[in-house]
């Protein structure tokens, strides 16, 4: 079995991330703020849960080895793709997530994923 992985938010981009990641055979827990998504989600991942992204007890409890950022911000009433991933990297640096964390989350992780590390 493949590498035990959380994806948080489970929008247009880290769904697919999400179901893609469990096709090539991870075991993937995915979160999600909006109950509708997880229920469409919860047949095609390892496990799926209601989950607001913006609760940093929640991320350190899975760790940000086990995390991956994603957004599908830049659909209409969204704010700006790089606008909202601001706000939001900014929101969990002030509840105490490290850089090295987000680096981890939002760009290691992924890359090792895809082969490109």
């Amino acid at each position: 079995m493949g590498q035990e992985i959380l994806v948080i938010g489970l929008g247009t981009f880290g769904g697919l991330v999400a179901r893609e990641l469990t096709t090539l055979g991870h075991e993937v827990l995915g979160c999600d703020r909006d109950a509708v998504v997880v229920a469409d989600a919860a047949p095609h991942l390892t496990q799926v849960v209601q989950l607001d992204a913006t609760d940093v007890d929640a991320i350190r409890a899975i760790g940000a080895e086990h995390a991956i950022l994603s957004s599908d911000l830049g659909q209409p009433d969204n704010p700006y793709p790089m606008d909202g991933w601001k706000l939001y990297l900014d929101m969990l640096r002030k509840g105490g997530i490290t850089d090295a964390e987000l680096d981890r989350m939002a760009k290691t992780n992924p890359a090792t994923l895809l082969g490109l590390k």
